[in-house]
């Protein structure tokens, strides 16, 4: 199984914001299914009363997605702060070390992202001139392009577009891995071997 950490609430002052994290949500989903349509998607609610969530609520979620015997965790979403990266670092090691792959944005901005910049997360990076669905490896770091599926008529920068998207598509991208090596050899230790195999 493919994760995925989207956000729910019930609250009505975030409805408009909830009605935006849904479809972001349902388009990196979609992303996702593009590239591995056999992905079965688990979610997880990471935001409750504001859209912001803790380095606490991120790592309680990935513990909780390790324990739940995912595969593979696609984490959009993630931190800038330098602080935040020795809270994530104990659950990237507990995810690596139960076979689990994690996913996520190894910068935004120009600014690292944290748990994506910490070994040995699959650290995603947008390059533009990436073709949908492709990827290309730089160094330790990933490069996908940022944008969903196209929309009949919408220009791509009129959509939804950005990091959360190329994580999408190398997540994807990953599952579609995951099951090759898989089917090779049943036990294999997907967090090792998919970036290993990608990177060939």
């Amino acid at each position: 199984p493919l994760f995925q950490l989207v956000a729910r609430t019930r609250s009505p002052e975030l409805f408009m914001a909830a009605c935006l994290l849904v479809i972001i949500g349902t388009a990196v989903t979609a992303a996702i299914q593009e590239r591995a349509p056999g992905a079965e998607i688990m979610t997880v609610r990471v935001f409750h009363d504001a859209l912001r969530a803790s380095p606490a609520a991120l790592v309680a979620a990935i513990d909780w997605s390790v324990e739940a015997g995912v595969d593979i965790i696609n984490l959009s979403l993630g931190s800038t702060s330098p602080a935040h990266a020795a809270a994530f670092a104990p659950a990237v090691a507990r995810a690596a070390g139960a076979g689990v792959l994690l996913v996520a944005a190894r910068a935004t901005e120009g600014q690292p992202c944290w748990p994506g910049a910490l070994a040995p997360v699959l650290g995603v990076e947008l390059d533009w001139a990436i073709p949908r669905g492709g990827y290309r490896v730089a160094g330790p770091a990933f490069l996908a392009a940022g944008y969903p599926r196209p929309i009949d008529g919408v220009p791509p920068r009129r959509n939804l577009y950005g990091v959360s998207f190329a994580v999408a598509q190398m997540s994807g991208i990953a599952a579609r891995a995951g099951e090759y090596l898989r089917a090779a050899r049943p036990d294999m230790d997907l967090a090792r071997a998919i970036p290993s195999f990608l990177a060939e």
